[in-house]
């Protein structure tokens, strides 16, 4: 049986994932940076544009996911991406 950190370790590495698949994609208008956040002590994750668009500074939270009480929230998706069906997509993929 999975103990509460090994599952704790799991969805870290899962989530870690996608969002490194998700940042390789860099928008296709101005001089934007895709940055990765993880921060795993307190388990919150996100994606952030930032840069010069038409003169104009962009910093902006694109995907934005907290592990909590052994669960994924997905709180900000301003993408396409359908988060929840890549989460189970790799969970279905790890077992």
């Amino acid at each position: 049986m999975e103990g509460v950190r090994d599952k704790l370790t799991k969805y870290q590495q899962i989530v870690q994932q996608l969002l490194m698949g998700y940042a390789q994609s860099k928008p296709a208008y101005g001089e934007i940076e895709v940055e990765t956040i993880f921060d795993t002590q307190r388990n919150h994750y996100q994606i952030v544009h930032l840069g010069w668009q038409n003169k104009r500074w962009v910093h902006h939270c694109v995907i934005h996911i907290d592990i909590r009480n052994e669960k994924i929230w997905i709180f900000y998706n301003s993408t396409e991406h359908d988060i929840a069906a890549d989460l189970v997509d790799l969970f279905t993929s790890c077992t």
